[in-house]
């Protein structure tokens, strides 16, 4: 055995301080960088020969855990390369949390927070620092708090902490900073992933639903629509509830946003986003997409005519067979007609894949068999 209250001691002595606050930004004073990157080495170093003596036992490990979980704090604080670290320290600190999952016959770390308590134990170590006005004090604990997030995979282990886990996201994303922003968005991702209908059961889908329905603009469209869909999907998972939304109401709003939205073509990777959220959409509205028919065959002759990209003539064709798979009931003959058009100028892009092209038959073979006029 190794003395687990050492190991404790040395990784607890280099937990990133509190940083000082410029302009509501973490302000890092010059050479603080190097300074603090040699000090943790110098952790790391010692608690490399700790751990390399230990034997941990199984029994050991359960009793011990929570003595550990500085440890593995620190592992978090330095996932990833920022303003308090260098790459070489990132390097240094996954070889340490390498030896230490070998030393306990662990794969990943998503082993370590399966155990019963580990990860809420972490998060509540945590907690303390990553009040709304604490975040850019400690810009490490955030870091360490999305590491635990996005590395407990067991719906039962994220259940534990997700009254603290759901608010802690949403302050993040509703930073002014783009980085914290995505590291928000990145964890209620994953947090909705794991277990929509636990949130829906505590209430959280609604919350989280109205903060991201505010920040439709944020610049990583397709993950933001993502959640979105998750949540509408987890609130309509009981129709005969009176006290769900209007799922119908709230999908036409999205539908709209995302049309709005492409009108402007700023770049082809916009463009290719927007409908990546439309085959979303269409996957979750199916025939209730009809409506928004003569908007999204407009747009997509357009995008066809223009030729952005042979991404987007690939999504063009997949929106296609998605509006003739779920509204083929309501394509009267002008739709059709213009359908055909499309898969028309599809199919004389050079660029297309040979499946592309497949499909785009297999399409057209399809618009000619709807000969008959719609009654929608």
């Amino acid at each position: 055995m190794c003395a687990m209250n050492e190991v404790s001691k040395i990784a607890n002595s280099v937990l990133l301080l509190p940083i000082k606050i410029v302009n509501d930004r973490s302000c890092f004073e010059k050479g603080f960088q190097d300074e603090w990157s040699n000090k943790v080495a110098n952790a790391v170093s010692d608690l490399t020969v700790l751990i390399r003596n230990c034997t941990f036992l199984e029994e050991e490990w359960a009793k011990n855990s929570q003595e550990l979980l500085p440890l593995l704090i620190l592992c978090g604080e330095h996932s990833v390369s920022s303003e308090w670290n260098s790459q070489k320290t990132v390097n240094n600190v996954k070889d340490l949390l390498q030896l230490l999952l070998s030393k306990l016959h662990f794969q990943t770390i998503q082993d370590i927070f399966a155990l019963e308590g580990v990860a809420c134990f972490a998060l509540q170590q945590l907690k303390p620092k990553l009040g709304k006005n604490q975040i850019k004090q400690f810009p490490a604990a955030v870091n360490c708090f999305i590491w635990v997030i996005t590395n407990t995979m067991l719906p039962a282990v994220i259940d534990e902490s997700i009254d603290f886990a759901v608010p802690v996201s949403l302050v993040l994303f509703d930073d002014w900073e783009p980085e914290y922003q995505k590291k928000g968005l990145e964890c209620l991702q994953h947090i909705l992933n794991l277990n929509p209908k636990s949130l829906l059961q505590r209430g959280w889908i609604a919350v989280i639903f109205s903060a991201l329905k505010k920040n439709v603009g944020y610049s990583d469209k397709l993950s933001l629509y993502k959640c979105l869909d998750i949540c509408l999907k987890a609130q309509n998972s009981n129709p005969d509830d009176p006290q769900q939304w209007n799922q119908d109401d709230q999908y036409d709003s999205l539908a709209s946003d995302v049309l709005n939205s492409m009108i402007i073509q700023d770049s082809s990777a916009v463009v290719s986003c927007n409908l990546k959220i439309l085959t979303i959409l269409f996957h979750s509205m199916k025939i209730k997409m009809a409506k928004f028919l003569p908007s999204i065959i407009s747009l997509l002759d357009n995008y066809v005519t223009v030729g952005v990209s042979s991404d987007v003539h690939v999504l063009a064709t997949e929106i296609t067979e998605q509006m003739i798979e779920y509204c083929w009931v309501c394509l009267d003959p002008q739709f059709t007609n213009q359908l055909t058009w499309i898969l028309f100028k599809l199919a004389q892009e050079k660029l297309i894949d040979e499946a592309t092209k497949m499909k785009i038959v297999k399409l057209q073979e399809m618009l000619k068999s709807l000969s008959t006029p719609s009654t929608c």
